[in-house]
């Protein structure tokens, strides 16, 4: 359901055919911890209590080398949402996706 609804809004995002700017995203870098749970992978911004669903598929590929039940990539992030607002406050509500990702270091839960 909640991919339906990103991948509606994403599709709404984009405006009418020949329009492909849509709204403008909103990017900025944060620290945050990647991880692979049974139903999505989220992104936790450090300093958050929120998750954001997001799929990185080189992550996920790595995480699940290394058994992604037990597994985090912590990193830097350059994320890029609809939404105007600061990392820490963005949740599972908004349509959230990462650009970039670099020095990640693979921790056990």
């Amino acid at each position: 359901m909640t991919i339906v609804l990103a991948m509606a809004l994403l599709i709404a995002a984009a405006g009418p055919a020949g329009h492909p700017e849509g709204p403008p995203e909103h990017c900025q870098q944060v620290r945050g911890r990647y991880a692979i749970y049974a139903n999505r992978d989220a992104l936790q911004v450090l300093g958050s209590k929120h998750l954001v669903e997001v799929s990185i598929e080189g992550l996920d590929k790595e995480l699940q080398a290394r058994g992604w039940e037990n597994t985090s990539a912590y990193g830097d992030f350059t994320i890029c949402s609809l939404r105007k607002a600061e990392a820490r406050a963005l949740t599972v509500r908004d349509v959230v996706r990462v650009v970039r990702y670099g020095n990640v270091r693979y921790v056990q839960r």
